[in-house]
């Protein structure tokens, strides 16, 4: 088809994580894409700002459903760079700007799997600009919570918006994705459930949330992003297992008062 739209664009994502020696491991992503005749450039940049290595670093690039995959580095050392390149075929069929996932993964000293996500947009053939924006929430959870989607439409028209969240796999969402329509010049606010899956104590994770729309035969695409940090387990052991110790009790009521009747009755029995 010729040459498309070169551009590029930067993006920072990552994560922040206490590692097993009480330091932490700090993943920093750095993304830049071209595009020209229908291949997607992509250049992945690394680093670790951390004080403790991470092992079995590899990255994962999501493009419209397919997924690439390439080894980084076996052991990313405290402040150290790591770079690789991916070459994709940009397989669709409207201008405009499109989004590419990318996921770092990676390993403590422990083999505990880490990840860290973020998300680039890049334009194919047609610069554009999107009239959808929002903003993520910032949330704290233990076990479960909550981040709330802001989305704005600064258009006359109508928009079909098909919202996802991008996620690290220690986290799961629900739901994952939400098509809405937008009506014009509106705002709109949306929930979506967070849940600690195996996220450490501690750590910090930026998480994305991707707009994309169609009009007049272009594809539109943005996204927002916010942080999710993991805290300590609210309420302690008696808040976190109250129906366990309610039952307990329960329990031991019972018993006090079977035995209680029992002695009771054997009271009886031996002045008859």
């Amino acid at each position: 088809m010729g040459k498309g739209l070169l551009l590029l664009l930067l993006t920072g994502g990552g994560l922040i994580t206490p590692s097993v020696n009480a330091g932490f491991i700090a993943i920093d992503i750095r993304v830049e894409a071209a595009v020209e005749d229908k291949k997607l450039k992509a250049s992945i940049e690394v680093t670790n700002n951390g004080n403790e290595p991470a092992y079995n670093v590899d990255v994962n690039a999501d493009l419209k459903g397919q997924v690439f995959s390439i080894p980084l580095k076996n052991v990313l050392n405290a402040k150290e760079k790591v770079t690789g390149e991916l070459v994709l075929e940009v397989a669709v069929d409207k201008p405009g700007l499109y989004p590419l996932i990318i996921t770092v993964n990676s390993t403590d000293a422990n083999q505990y799997p880490l990840s860290a996500v973020s998300v680039v947009h890049f334009s194919y053939q047609e610069k554009i600009i999107p009239r959808v924006f929002g903003s993520l929430t910032n949330s704290e959870i233990s076990n479960k919570g909550k981040v709330v989607f802001r989305l704005k439409n600064l258009d006359s028209r109508n928009k079909k918006v098909n919202i996802r969240l991008i996620i690290p796999r220690e986290l799961s969402v629900y739901p994952l994705q939400k098509p809405i329509t937008l009506m014009a010049f509106s705002e709109k606010n949306l929930e979506f459930q967070i849940t600690n899956f195996s996220a450490l104590e501690g750590s910090v994770y930026p998480i994305y949330a991707i707009m994309e729309y169609e009009q007049n035969n272009r594809h539109y695409s943005t996204s927002a992003i916010g942080n999710v940090k993991i805290g300590a387990p609210k309420g302690g052991f008696i808040k976190s297992n109250r129906e366990l110790l309610i039952g307990v009790i329960v329990v031991l009521v019972c018993i006090f008062i079977y035995a209680n009747h029992k002695a009771h009755k054997s009271s009886i029995n031996k002045d008859v």
